[in-house]
Parts: C-alpha cells; sequence; structure tokens
C-alpha cells in the first residue's frame, strides 16, 4: 500500500481497528482479521510507530517476504521521521539470519552464511547427474524417475521444493523416508536419502575454519528458534535477544517454522500480534499455512497456538461497494478457514464500476486494457500512478507489459516476469558460452544462435543460409551429402565464403563466429582467468554488451531488455569464489544458476570484465 493512500485511511479506520491497536498496545497476544481494504495493515503500521516511538529497540515487524518488508519498512521511516539503531520490519529468514549471527559474534565464530536458491539448486543438479552416472550414494529411484527425468530442470525444481518442505516440517532424511514407506510413496523415500546426501554435501563447506555455518531459507528458522532455546548453555555470559512486542503481517502466509519461532518468543515474554485473510494466501506451494490464523486464537499445545484474542476489521476502505460485492461473490466459494465474518465487510458507497468484457484474442485483450488506460489518462485526468493491471498469473506478465509498452503505455519497471537465464538478451550468450566451453553445437543451438541478436537471422534467412551451406559444401567436397548446419557453422571462413547471397550481411556473421572460436580458444586455455590480467583487454570478451544495443544487426535494439542493461559488464566474483575469480572460467559448472550474480548486479555486475 503506498504511503500517501495509508496515511489518507488513518481518520477513517473504523472503531474496530481502533479497538483493535488499543488492545494490543494494552497487552495479551492478538490476531486481528480483515478483508483487503479493511486497514489490516494501516493498524499495524500505527501500533508499530506508536510502540517504537516509545520504547525503539524492544519491537520488530514481520512479514513473508522481502519484497513486502522493503515496502512497509519505507512506510515506517515515512511515520517516524527519523532514523533507528535497529531495523524494524524484518522477514522471519532475516530475523533468524541476525538472531545465529549474533551467537555466532559471542561464541567467536566466523558469520554464517545464507545458501541462495541458485546455489541449492546448483548442488541438488550436481547430485542428480551423478545419480544419472550411477555415482555417489545408493538412491533407488523408482521406475517412474528415469534417467532423463532426472536432468530435467522441472524435475530438480520439484524435488527442491519438496525437501524445503521436508525440512520446514521438521524432517530430516530418514524422517521423510520413513515418512515415504509408511505411505507407500517410493518416490519420498528417494528424496529422503537424497535429502540425506544433501545435507551432507552442504556440511561439507563448514569443514574450513575461515567459513561459518551455512543455512537454507528452509531450516535457518528452525536453527534460530533452537538457538534461542539453548542459549543459556552456549552462550552464558550474554544475555539472549529479547523482544517485547513482535507484529507480523500478512500472516495467511507464514509458515510452520515462523509459528515456531513466534512461540520461542511468546515464551520470552513477548506479545504477538498477527494480522491476514486466508483468503489472500498466495505462498502455500512454498510452504504457508493460512490455518494458522485460527491456530493462533486456540489454546497452546501445538505450533502457533497462544490464545490470541481475535479482532476481525468489518469497514473496506479501499474500494466501493459495487467493487466489494464481486470480491465478496468470488470468495463465496474459497474454504472457509474457521473465521468468516471478514468476508461480509461493508464498503462505502462510491463511483467505482465492474464491468467485464469478453474479447477473441490476447492482442484484442492488450489492445483494450491499453486503449481504456490511455482514456482514463487523457479524459479522466488520472495518473499513471494510479491504475494497474492484473493478471492471472506470472506467465502473463511478460506479454501484457510488452504489449501495453507498445501501446504507448508508460509503465513502472517491475521484477523480470522470468529467470534471468530465460531473457531474450542473455539466453543466446549462455548458449554460445556453453557450446564455446564444450566444444559440442548441436544442430538445435546453431539454429537458436542464427535467429538470436548474435545471429540476427529470421527464418527466412536460415532456409536460405541452408540452401547457401549446401551449395558451398558441394562444391567443396563434389559431394551431394552436406554436412549438418552446426558443423558447418562452426567454420567461420566456410561461413563467410559460403554466404554469397548476402556477402556483406554475412560476412558479418563469419566475424561473429570467428568471435565464438576465439572464446572458445581462450575458455579452454585458461580455465579460471583472472578478471584483472584481461582488463582493459578489447579482444578478451568478444560479445561486450553496448549501451542500448545487443549484438547483432545495425541498430538492432535487446528484446524487452531486462533492468540495468545499459550498465557495462563489471568485475565479478560467484558465491562460494575467490576474489578475481572470473564468472566465465566456471560457466560450465553453474549452468544451472546463471541468475546467481543479479543480486550484487548493482554494485559488482556481472558477465567479466569492464
Amino acid at each position: 500500500m503506498p504511503v500517501a493512500t495509508a496515511d489518507s485511511l488513518v481518520h477513517r479506520l473504523s472503531g474496530a481497528a481502533d479497538e483493535a491497536r488499543a488492545a494490543i498496545l494494552a497487552g495479551g497476544h492478538h490476531v486481528v482479521h480483515g478483508a483487503p481494504g479493511t486497514g489490516k495493515t494501516t493498524t499495524a503500521l500505527l501500533t508499530f510507530t506508536e510502540w517504537v516511538r516509545q520504547d525503539p529497540g524492544a519491537a520488530v515487524l514481520l512479514v513473508p517476504t522481502r519484497r513486502r518488508a522493503a515496502a512497509v519498512r519505507d512506510q515506517v521511516s515515512a511515520r517516524l521521521q527519523r532514523t533507528t539503531g535497529a531495523v524494524l520490519v524484518r522477514t522471519p529468514a532475516s530475523l533468524a539470519f541476525t538472531i545465529l549471527r549474533l551467537r555466532a559474534s559471542h561464541l567467536g565464530e566466523p558469520a554464517p552464511t545464507l545458501v541462495t536458491g541458485p546455489e541449492q539448486d546448483q548442488a541438488l543438479a550436481e547430485l542428480l547427474a551423478g545419480h544419472a552416472e550411477r555415482e555417489g550414494a545408493p538412491i533407488g529411484w523408482p521406475e517412474s524417475v528415469s534417467r532423463e527425468t532426472l536432468g530435467l530442470r522441472a524435475f530438480r525444481n520439484e524435488l527442491r521444493d519438496l525437501l524445503m518442505r521436508a525440512a520446514e516440517a521438521g524432517l530430516d532424511g530418514e524422517g521423510l523416508t520413513a515418512w515415504g514407506e509408511r505411505h507407500h510413496r517410493p518416490e519420498w523415500c528417494a528424496a529422503g536419502r537424497v535429502l540425506t546426501e544433501y545435507t551432507q554435501v552442504m556440511s561439507l563447506g563448514q569443514t574450513t575454519p575461515d567459513r561459518g555455518a551455512r543455512y537454507d531459507a528452509a531450516t535457518i528458522v528452525d536453527e534460530a528458534v533452537l538457538a534461542l532455546r539453548t542459549w543459556e548453555d552456549t552462550v552464558p555470559d550474554v544475555p539472549r535477544p529479547r523482544w517485547s512486542l513482535v507484529l507480523h503481517d500478512d500472516y495467511q502466509d507464514a509458515t510452520l517454522a515462523t509459528a515456531r519461532l513466534l512461540d520461542t518468543l511468546v515464551d520470552d515474554g513477548a506479545r504477538v500480534a498477527v494480522f491476514g485473510d486466508a483468503d489472500l494466501a498466495v505462498q502455500q506451494f512454498r510452504g504457508g499455512v493460512p490455518a494458522l490464523l485460527h491456530t493462533a486464537s486456540l489454546p497452546p499445545g501445538r505450533d502457533g497456538a497462544w490464545g490470541a484474542t481475535e479482532h476481525v476489521l468489518d469497514d473496506v476502505h479501499r474500494h466501493p461497494a459495487a467493487v466489494r460485492e464481486a470480491v465478496t461473490s468470488l470468495t463465496a466459494s474459497l474454504p472457509s478457514m474457521a473465521e468468516t465474518r471478514r468476508r461480509r465487510a461493508r464498503a462505502e458507497p462510491g463511483d467505482g464500476r465492474v464491468r467485464a468484457v469478453l474479447l477473441s484474442t490476447d492482442a484484442q485483450q492488450v489492445a483494450y486494457i491499453a486503449r481504456h488506460l490511455r482514456e482514463q489518462h487523457v479524459h479522466a485526468d488520472v495518473p499513471w500512478s494510479q491504475m494497474a493491471v492484473v493478471v492471472r498469473s506470472g506467465s502473463l506478465v511478460g506479454a501484457v507489459r510488452r504489449g501495453l509498452r507498445t501501446a504507448g503505455v508508460p509503465l513502472a519497471m517491475a521484477t523480470p516476469d522470468r529467470p534471468l537465464r530465460d531473457e531474450p538478451a542473455v539466453r543466446p550468450l549462455l548458449v554460445s558460452l556453453r557450446c564455446a566451453i564444450t566444444g559440442d553445437v548441436t544442430p538445435e543451438d546453431a539454429a537458436a544462435l542464427l535467429v538470436s541478436p548474435i545471429g540476427g537471422m529470421d527464418a527466412v534467412g536460415v532456409r536460405a543460409l541452408r540452401r547457401a551451406l549446401r551449395q558451398a559444401e558441394r562444391r567443396r567436397a563434389g559431394s551431394g551429402t552436406p554436412r549438418t548446419c552446426s558443423g558447418s557453422c562452426s567454420n567461420p571462413p566456410f561461413v563467410a565464403s559460403a554466404c554469397v547471397w548476402r556477402r556483406t550481411n554475412c560476412r558479418r556473421r563469419g566475424s561473429l563466429m570467428a568471435q565464438l572460436a576465439q572464446m572458445a580458444r581462450m575458455v579452454r586455455s585458461v580455465r579460471r582467468p583472472r578478471t584483472r590480467g584481461t582488463r582493459g583487454s578489447s579482444n578478451a570478451w568478444p560479445f561486450r554488451r553496448r549501451t542500448g544495443r545487443c549484438p547483432g544487426p545495425r541498430g538492432a535494439q535487446c528484446p524487452d531488455r531486462p533492468a540495468g542493461a545499459d550498465r557495462g559488464p563489471r568485475r565479478t566474483r560467484w558465491p562460494g569464489g575467490h576474489r578475481g575469480d572470473s564468472a566465465l572460467g566456471d560457466l560450465g559448472d553453474r549452468r544451472a544458476q546463471p541468475h546467481m550474480a543479479t543480486a550484487g548486479a548493482r554494485r559488482r555486475g556481472w558477465w567479466g570484465p569492464r
């Protein structure tokens, strides 16, 4: 919720919101239910800032995701109008990491590190590759999981989700195997053995004295819970970290591990208040448990139960009655989570309306939306910043965004709708690097490179190139059997001489292929080149990103280029690598994680020397 909108709602909050705020400040544990727009976040912000003004270091506001934490942190700073000595808004994993880092500093140990998602994906990819080659620990995958399946990225993602959910539920490898045997699921049994091997592999990173413990997002919260409960035994001379007030917004997306962390804080004397709407849960695929909102009001005795007092916000301030009626009709069919009064929230009268339009194609849909947005901006003076387009799934974001941008609708910068490795400006570069490292250019790779910004051809040009290659091969070998397209494309002089149908343009392509060959020689000769040694060399990086354009035809723009594409490449260091190591020298081992360096792209950059 934008700051201005939240501020404008303060004077319109219902009596139920004021009562909930007063009750939280008075003491006890509380759970606040409310439909969208009833002021849950605003109530949490007002309660939190009022407490922080009196006791700045004894309160923390938790939210499920980092993006949400950044937005709420800005709102808290705008309300306080001053700096603070501690981070007040965190995710549960961030709070857990702070606890573990504090304990490590008092024990004189190296600071812990958080294993990122790409690092997890890379470790699993290496384990599964070994399993496909019958190497490593015997896993015993069932017949339904073939050798080819083990190499699929989709299978690896599903396996990683299973392992992380098992870890959040408190299951180790043996526990997951036992669950598989109990429920006759051989896939779970095999996954349990993978989890055991994965845990052993990740523990190897802690054997060196200069590296601290390594935790992933699924286990770090439970590790913090264990650290708090054993604090007096491990660090007896240092008081454990304590918070007097803990608020959790969007609690419908909290996990069981988060509930156990709050249990520990409750046992330590903190008062806890959670806010949420079970109908808005969107993180269940990542372990979110919407039922925790109801569990919080139950008597203690299970995870997440504190006997909290329930409050229901029953006045909607964000949208008028017509929109509220549409929302009510949609949520009526959703499964109920014990508390349903929030669905009957009232809305203020207004001029809002809901209209359904049936169109034939996706292109017509985007064109209609763009025309409607322009009409509202021109004729109704609605600012662009006050308009929003909601799509059904994340897979549609890219197409709709590109369509609206083409139609002249300005868009706010958003996160990429796909991993960086799948961006049109990056994928061809990764394919070319893989071909250079492995020396294996398949027909599919050659065709993909030819129609990419590197090759700059279209389907018609590729067919013409095939004909030219066949003719040149017949003239060269005197045989009617041409070599494959990939084999011909790996010979730059042959490509340049064969392209008689567009001599100037294709000689430029031949020069590009020669740069590919140069890259291959550079990668094979030096496994891990020092970036400082190649700095300043114009030939060290053949495919240098140019400002605003990709390698290819003159004037070719990067299609839907990602944010930061106009910045030149900078030096980089892979997570876990040594200073000065080049990303290029290790790319062959890290194909599963080509987007790892984006987290620090603004500071360290990516893809080699400047």
